[in-house]
């Protein structure tokens, strides 16, 4: 590891045009860094900063702060490694992650990857979700927390391992010291010397990342060694390169605004990570007391989602402190949260866009003391490119027009290898891609301008397709963000027998907000030019239903809108959605043969599948 450390410092320099990144891509991207393995990182950070607080954890009332040394760190984690590593008889493991925001979180994560491979999951999927993800990994170790932590799918360890039968180890975090599942206890039993021989390729796979399919098949990337030391060098720069800054951690380490933005990042930099307790913003105590938390810990940093940054926009609080650099990340910025911010604040958002196929992020907004071109997500992230092109499937046919919109496409070093099902690759590599490079889809639509900045129309699969007319949904949930009454917005195609789908909108009010569907509507014909994007309809909910990373879930939404076609065509009938590899069938239940046919009548127009079932029939 320390022949790895003696090839130089971190680059630091900042990147305030696009001269700068061109002259810095004049050079080897492998001179970046001084070291390409998790377990080379680990080394050279505790090294350069022994001493210096790598992790501070805030408890449950986000005000104790406790504190873990880079030393201290890399100790744990070279000891969770030959834990893991001893456990499976020398064979590189496979090791789960299912944790709230806690140090252990990342010892395991980072050991996992050097001893084998790492597998950091979503503690607020179901059972049946997380046991899919567990078996297509094929994971032997299981490192989480005992039942009684609170809500998160440890409260049924048992149920889940009864469904993953590779497990052959489990390590609770925080577990009484007489239990012989204490993660902290066998810890203390091992060497913090690494006593097996790490990884030395740097294109060597160290993570699998779930990244969507469904439960039954579900979809993990292979994140390689060199792809996520790349992605905490980028994210750096993208949000602080300097070693004094101080990071508030707030993204669920399952994802990679966690694991890389925030934990590899740290690693490389040498920074400081403030976790914002082990819930994030779930905790109720950590959005209200958000700026006493910066002020008191010195941050200076921080990523989240766009709902999060609206949160903090309308919620009390004094303003930024320290606070000097706010990104977002997840999802799409709407103009007028990013306004709000700034005019409260005093802070630009700057909104970063990428994927887990990446490691993470493909552009980002440059220092330089220029403001952030609002509706853009940033330039090209250096040393890749992006470019809007026209496919048949996934196919290359031209690189779209100046003013034509189309898939974005991307290459370069953090692109993934691959799934780890193969068959999955099939459907996002791009052949016959320009000078000769290998590309990916991102499965979203935009163009790129002639400075290199990133605009996002939308996902493919976000299209409303009215009629045969492609609708951009989120110019309609930017149209109704604007309105002072509303949090969060989401438009989404309704089925429809006549036009396929019809633009609809769901609204979640800020607290103590009061307006009419109808004064929404009229906002929305009153801004909208294109007529026929203009939402048949607007629905208020108590609380959009939002993803494990806070953005709004329209998957979600779109089943409750199949849902109430169903029950308003069939009334009476019990009527379901289920989804299969992205796929969404109606169910409904008929009375009998001649009721069976009637349904099928009915239903027939749209263009969604629909499954009729007699009742009784599998009593």
């Amino acid at each position: 590891m320390s022949s790895e450390s003696a090839a130089g410092a971190v680059m630091r320099r900042a990147l305030p045009s696009a001269m700068a990144v061109e002259a810095l891509e004049a050079g080897p991207w492998r001179d970046l860094l001084p070291c390409w393995t998790l377990a080379g990182a680990i080394e050279e950070a505790a090294s350069r900063f022994p001493d210096k607080a790598a992790i501070v954890q805030l408890d449950d009332d986000a005000m104790g702060s406790p504190r873990l040394s880079f030393a201290e760190y890399r100790d744990r984690i070279f000891r969770a490694a030959n834990l893991f590593r001893r456990g499976r008889g020398d064979a590189e493991p496979v090791v789960a992650v299912i944790m709230p925001f806690l140090p252990e979180a990342f010892v395991a994560m980072w050991a996992g990857g050097i001893a084998g491979r790492y597998v950091p999951i979503n503690p607020f999927l179901d059972v049946e979700h997380v046991a899919a993800i567990l078996n297509a990994a094929k994971a032997d170790i299981l490192v989480s927390v005992p039942p009684e932590r609170g809500r998160g799918v440890w409260e049924r360890l048992d149920a889940l391992l009864e469904r993953v039968p590779s497990i052959a180890q489990v390590w609770l975090a925080g577990a009484d010291a007489s239990d012989a599942r204490c993660f902290e206890a066998a810890l203390g039993r091992e060497d913090s010397a690494l006593g097996f021989v790490p990884a030395t390729d740097p294109a060597g796979v160290c993570a699998y990342l779930h990244t969507g399919g469904t439960t039954g098949s579900p979809k993990l990337v292979r994140h390689t060694h060199e792809g996520q030391l790349f992605q905490g060098w980028l994210c750096g720069m993208a949000m602080g390169p300097e070693e004094d800054v101080i990071f508030g951690h707030a993204m669920p380490n399952f994802h990679v605004g966690g694991a890389i933005a925030s934990g590899t990042r740290g690693i490389v930099y040498g920074q400081t990570i403030v976790t914002l307790t082990a819930d994030g913003f779930r905790n109720p105590a950590v959005m209200p007391r958000f700026w006493d938390i910066v002020r008191r810990e010195g941050i200076t940093a921080i990523v989240t989602a766009p709902t999060t940054a609206a949160g903090l926009a309308d919620a009390e609080g004094d303003g930024p402190a320290s606070l000097v650099r706010y990104t977002t990340g997840g999802g799409p910025l709407p103009l007028e949260v990013a306004r709000a911010f700034d005019r409260r604040f005093g802070i630009q958002l700057k909104e970063v866009w990428g994927g887990t196929e990446f490691h993470g992020i493909l552009s980002f907004h440059y220092d330089g003391g220029v403001p952030p071109r609002l509706g853009s997500c940033g330039r090209v992230v250096p040393f890749h490119r992006v470019i809007s092109a026209v496919l048949d499937g996934n196919r290359f046919v031209r690189e779209a027009a100046a003013d034509e919109r189309g898939v974005l496409i991307a290459a370069g070093p953090t692109l993934i290898p691959g799934y780890v099902d193969p068959a999955a690759d099939k459907g996002f590599f791009v052949e016959g891609g320009p000078d000769g490079l290998v590309w990916a889809t991102t499965g979203d639509i935009g163009m790129v301008d002639e400075d290199h900045y990133v605009w996002i129309y939308g996902r493919e699969k976000d299209v409303i397709i009215r009629g045969g007319h492609n609708i951009d949904s989120a110019a309609i949930d930017e149209v109704l963000a604007q309105h002072p009454a509303v949090l969060h917005a989401a438009a989404i195609g309704r089925p429809c027998s006549s036009k396929g789908e019809l633009p609809i909108a769901y609204v979640e009010l800020k607290p103590g907000a009061r307006v009419a569907e109808g004064e929404l509507a009229a906002h929305a014909r009153a801004k909208i030019q294109e007529r026929a994007a203009v939402p048949v309809d607007i629905i208020l909910l108590e609380a959009l239903p939002m993803t494990a990373v806070g953005k709004v879930s329209k998957p979600h939404l779109r089943i409750m809108a199949m849902e109430a076609v169903g029950r308003a065509a069939c009334p009476g009938r019990d009527v379901a959605v289920e989804e299969k590899g992205g796929k969404l069938t109606l169910v409904v239940t008929a009375e009998d043969e001649i009721d069976r046919a009637r349904i099928d009548r009915i239903f027939a127009p749209y263009t969604f599948t629909t499954r009729i079932d007699l009742a009784g029939a599998f009593a």
